[in-house]
């Protein structure tokens, strides 16, 4: 009898054992991308008539022009990132996974302001740059989207993502081609068809970038033959030392980076551009890594608001919440079954463990 008595309790702690299992099976997370800072606060309650205020209903795009990326499948070139992310859901590929949904010009659903949604692509534009500047090739650009309308959306040159990408990259790869570091024009046509159309009617755009081939002072040379009125603004344009920037700051800035990357030297890069000075010097994508981390931590902000704001549920459509809380409710109402199960067991348990000791 007393081997039965063994046999049963063996029998209720496994079954017990069961049961817990599967109430911690009910409390599993969703497969939403997790976003969770150290310092997030509690979630709190959507407030009343959330899903038809405070969520944005900005009508998602259903077409696109111009630019070969995707603002509903935001594509970055091959990623060099082993960053894991400021806190949990915010390594390179999750924040890219997440777009469209939790952040972008046409997330449908998510509540971040315009404000954060262009600082994100800032970030996107500043990582595929700097990318870009390591292979000497702007052309990784046109992977992300650019200009869009459609829906009532209007995403113009201003906030073209590809465009913001080229406009950090070929100025750098620019002065790359001055210094005698790449080879190709690419970055000079690119760089000097942004000049205002007065300018670019007086200018062969091929002798410049041929002079410019040949280094700062050609170029300069051939800009003055041009321009010869325009000594002072030219000098400050093609410096090739700090005297000749007349205590400009942003000429200043630009011959530091024009010498680092003369020299060859990452050590003296300016601060402002180290990540883009680097690259460009190193041939390699790793002095990007500071980029992602920047963004990661912005990232991680933004989203951590708005996954209060919304009581985890952002970037769901008010069907999806709907769904989400029948859910919770149905979860809870298993759980609270389960306990009593569990606790049911546990009391029959126990008292089997009684009779033993009382030899029964």
């Amino acid at each position: 009898m007393k081997k039965w008595g063994i046999l049963g309790l063996v029998i209720l702690f496994g079954l017990l054992m069961f049961l817990r299992f599967l109430s911690k099976k009910a409390e599993a997370p969703s497969n939403m991308p997790p976003v969770t800072p150290p310092e997030e606060a509690a979630g709190v309650a959507l407030p009343p008539g959330a899903t038809a205020q405070t969520m944005a209903e900005t009508p998602i795009a259903s077409s696109y022009v111009s630019g070969a990326g995707d603002y509903n499948d935001l594509m970055l070139p091959k990623m060099f990132s082993k960053y894991d992310g400021a806190c949990k859901g915010a390594s390179l590929e999750e924040m890219r996974a997440t777009h469209g949904r939790y952040w972008g010009y046409f997330a449908k659903y998510s509540v971040l302001t315009p404000e954060e949604n262009k600082k994100l692509y800032e970030y996107t534009a500043d990582y595929v740059a700097c990318s870009a500047l390591a292979r000497n090739d702007s052309d990784m650009c046109g992977a992300l989207p650019g200009e869009a309308e459609a829906d009532g959306i209007k995403v113009d040159s201003r906030m073209s993502v590809s465009d913001k990408c080229k406009k950090r990259a070929d100025p750098v790869l620019f002065l790359s081609y001055l210094a005698g570091k790449v080879k190709s024009s690419n970055s000079c046509y690119a760089v000097v068809s942004g000049w205002k159309p007065k300018i670019l009617a007086k200018i062969s755009m091929p002798a410049l970038c041929d002079a410019a081939s040949k280094g700062i002072i050609p170029t300069r040379e051939y800009a003055l033959s041009v321009f010869p009125d325009q000594k002072r603004k030219i000098m400050s344009l093609f410096p090739d030392s700090k005297s000749s920037c007349g205590g400009d700051a942003e000429c200043l800035a630009s011959f530091a980076l024009y010498s680092a990357i003369k020299d060859g030297n990452a050590s003296e890069c300016p601060a402002a551009k180290a990540a883009f000075c680097e690259a460009v010097i190193t041939k390699s994508p790793s002095g990007c890594e500071t980029i992602v981390k920047d963004m990661s931590k912005y990232y991680c902000r933004v989203i951590a608001r708005g996954m209060k704001v919304t009581n985890g549920r952002l970037g769901m459509s008010p069907d999806e919440i709907k769904a989400d809380i029948a859910k919770v409710e149905e979860d809870k109402k298993y759980k609270e079954t389960q306990k009593k199960e569990v606790d049911k067991i546990t009391e029959e348990l126990n008292k089997r463990i009684k009779d033993m000791k009382k030899g029964k």
